[in-house]
């Protein structure tokens, strides 16, 4: 008897859990170019990379 309520119960989990999950992709937050302006504000260097978008470095303070 459990098996039979809780079938329909699980069924609508499922299409709840399905229908939540877009497929819309969403680009960046920021351009490279807003983040560069950031990382220069900041006092970095901006270091542009094709495979993950770039990152900001920073010269430690041991190396002054």
């Amino acid at each position: 008897m459990r098996s039979r309520a809780a079938a329909p119960a699980g069924g609508l989990l499922v299409v709840a859990l399905l229908a939540g999950c877009g497929s819309v992709a969403f680009g960046p937050a920021y351009s490279e170019e807003e983040q560069a302006q950031y990382c220069a504000l900041r006092g970095g260097w901006w270091r542009p990379d094709t495979g993950w978008g770039g990152h900001c470095e920073f010269e430690g303070a041991g190396f002054l």
